[in-house]
């Protein structure tokens, strides 16, 4: 199509959103595997947080959003990254806190 681009700004901050959400579990998993046995499911605690902490964004964001697409989907790229750098923050005590 004429005038579209191929890394336009709406596909980058959704596609960005969703490799974070997805990339978490992925991480999530690397790390439980090298826990102990008996601390392997506290990882699963770290997506717990992460959820939270990024739907927690999301409705902040959205709120001041005036129901504008481009407002919103900044607002999803945001609490995206906000709720995996909690998962990183998490998954690095739990490892911590389990050696």
């Amino acid at each position: 199509m004429p005038g579209t681009t191929l890394f336009s700004m709406e596909t980058l901050t959704v596609n960005g959103s969703l490799f974070l959400i997805g990339l978490a579990p992925v991480l999530t998993g690397v790390v439980a595997l090298s826990l102990p046995a008996g601390h392997r499911l506290e990882a699963v605690l770290a997506l717990v947080v992460g959820a939270g902490v990024g739907l927690a964004g999301l409705a902040i964001g959205t709120a001041f959003a005036n129901s504008e697409i481009e407002a919103e989907q900044t607002a999803f790229f945001v609490a995206s990254i906000v709720g995996f750098i909690s998962v990183l923050v998490m998954l690095g005590v739990i490892r911590r806190r389990s050696s």
